[in-house]
């Protein structure tokens, strides 16, 4: 999956030097791929949190000092209460504000104080990114939170916590279907070797058909053959399956919930 990089300030013209040096450092971040957004207002920005899911390899370049309705401040609690783990990077030319900020109990993972000089600004940026870089799936993906697949023509990393279920597709042939809380995508390769290459505890790989995250599950309902994740997908199954789904809800992860 590419990273998503948000960046919000109060200055257009800031706002662009930190898309340039975005953009003159994909090469220095290869293979790590990323897309950035931005032109964004803060009511804006507050709208887009809101109505959609914020991931946990998302990371925002925020502005402490937005001269808005709204601080930078405000908008890091509200992206905590919609992730815990996206990447919150705050600019700022006061350093004595990163105080307020470990009040807020927000955890960023970086302060870049604003300098004057675009090369210096560069300096910084790319030094950040170049850590987060290391932390990145492309780095660590043989660690359990993170999986890669292949779709198109390249490799994509994805956080566990962002899928829903694998499926197989009948008609396509080595291809299965991968839905994730915000994307849908048709990717290479069976059923079967996603369910030897998975390593997650919250899979269940026990069904014939489908690859199931647990953690993602909101609801089971067996009378109308129903399983509804976190963000209101539903996925339709037969009664054996959402038996057999809910014995390793039950029995593997603990939860009598369902």
């Amino acid at each position: 999956m590419i990273t998503r990089i948000f960046i919000l300030d109060d200055s257009l013209v800031f706002e662009k030097m930190i898309e340039d040096i975005l953009e003159e450092s994909r090469n220095l971040l290869i293979p790590w791929n990323f897309e950035i957004i931005k032109g964004l207002n803060v009511m804006q920005f507050v709208e887009f949190v809101k109505n959609n899911d914020i991931r946990s390899s998302d990371i925002f370049f925020l502005d402490i000092d937005l001269n808005a309705y709204y601080s930078g401040i405000e908008l890091g609690e509200m992206l905590r209460e919609k992730n815990a783990k996206c990447k919150i990077v705050y600019l700022t030319s006061h350093p004595n504000k990163a105080i307020a900020v470990i009040n807020r109990n927000i955890t960023p993972s970086g302060y870049l104080i604003k300098e004057f000089t675009y090369e210096k600004n560069k300096k910084n940026i790319q030094s950040y990114l170049l850590k987060e870089k290391e932390n990145e799936p492309v780095q660590q993906a043989n660690k359990k939170k993170w999986t890669s697949v292949r779709y198109g023509n390249s490799d994509h990393y994805i956080h566990y916590d962002e899928i829903l279920y694998l499926m197989s597709m009948p008609g396509y042939k080595n291809k299965i279907g991968l839905v994730l809380k915000d994307e849908e995508a048709l990717v290479n390769g069976t059923i079967k070797k996603y369910k030897k290459t998975l390593e997650y505890e919250y899979l269940c790989k026990d069904l014939k058909a489908y690859i199931i995250n647990t953690e993602n599950v909101a609801s089971i309902s067996r009378v109308n053959e129903v399983v509804t994740f976190t963000n209101g997908e539903q996925l339709e199954m037969g009664k054996r399956s959402i038996d057999k789904l809910k014995k390793f809800i039950q029995e593997k992860i603990g939860n009598e919930s369902f």
